[in-house]
């Protein structure tokens, strides 16, 4: 019994004699590790690329002395991400008229699990989104995303005659490098639909052909006035540059119908009315109130 306990003895000076070293001593990236004993490192971004390869050394030294003891084992883990973007795009208005202003707004997000950078966004019809976070006062060009973060911008686009008929279709494609290498794209189309804005325009008719003279009247000016022939759609005459408060001034000649007139006034914006005319003289007042 005697002998049993100074042997239990022995071994645990023994024990406590002996140096035990656990280190990681080779990393492929850097991890995050807690405080608690043992070490459990949690995989950060820079890990993307792994594997993640770690050793451990195992040292000791006997009671008594005498050469050091030890044991290497190294693990591999392969790691995987998924990398992802989206953008939300929206119009200030579904709807619009020749001179309005429409803003687009464009919110960029980072839906992946690792971060993104060189992120870019392009407009095909109004070119680059700047994109940035505000804090306080202070906005920032963002070109970086972390995991779940966000970014915005705007562009602005007003509405000119030659987008007629319309409607105004554009997309905004998106893009972002991974932690990691690679390319991930997302896309967004956003479509705007013209409209005219309608006023009343008094007709006079007489004679054979049907000749097209225009009044201006508070107007700031006709930059150009259309006739559209409802029955097709066709343009079927214009003139441009009609100076303010002028009385008859000529505009062509053209068959009886029915017909769309759409008149860009500097002060009002667009006016539109539709009139059926016969043969003769038609004169046509365009005013702003």
């Amino acid at each position: 019994m005697r002998k049993n306990a100074s042997n239990q003895l022995a071994f645990a000076l023994w024990l406590g004699a002996a140096t035990l070293l656990l280190a990681l001593v080779s990393l492929s990236c850097i991890v995050d590790t807690a405080a608690a004993a043992p070490p459990s490192p949690t995989v950060g971004d820079s890990c993307v690329l792994g594997p993640l390869v770690n050793t451990v050394i195992l040292t000791g030294t006997a009671a008594g002395g005498g050469a050091a003891v030890f044991d290497v084992d190294q693990e591999s883990v392969n790691l995987t991400s998924s990398p992802s973007i989206a953008v939300f795009k929206t119009a200030s208005s579904g709807t619009a008229y020749v001179g309005q202003t429409i803003t687009y707004t464009y919110r960029v997000t980072n839906t992946g699990d690792v971060w993104l950078s060189g992120v870019g966004a392009y407009d095909n019809m109004l070119g680059t989104v700047i994109l940035s976070q505000t804090g306080g006062t202070l906005v920032l060009p963002r070109i970086y995303l972390d995991v779940g973060e966000s970014a915005i911008g705007t562009l602005t686009l007003i509405v000119d005659a030659g987008d007629l008929p319309g409607p105004l279709v554009n997309t905004v494609v998106v893009t972002g490098t991974p932690a990691g290498g690679g390319t991930v794209t997302a896309t967004s189309t956003v479509t705007v639909f013209l409209s005219y804005r309608h006023v009343y325009l008094p007709l006079v008719l007489k004679g054979e052909l049907t000749y097209l003279f225009v009044t201006s009247d508070n107007t700031g000016g006709i930059s150009r006035l259309e006739i559209w022939r409802v029955s097709d759609n066709i343009l079927v005459q214009y003139c441009e540059n009609i100076p303010d408060n002028t009385v008859r001034h000529p505009c062509g000649s053209f068959a009886p119908g029915t017909y769309e007139v759409v008149a860009y006034t500097a002060r009002c914006g667009p006016q539109q009315a539709q009139r059926t005319w016969g043969a003769g003289e038609v004169t046509i007042t365009v005013y702003c109130n």
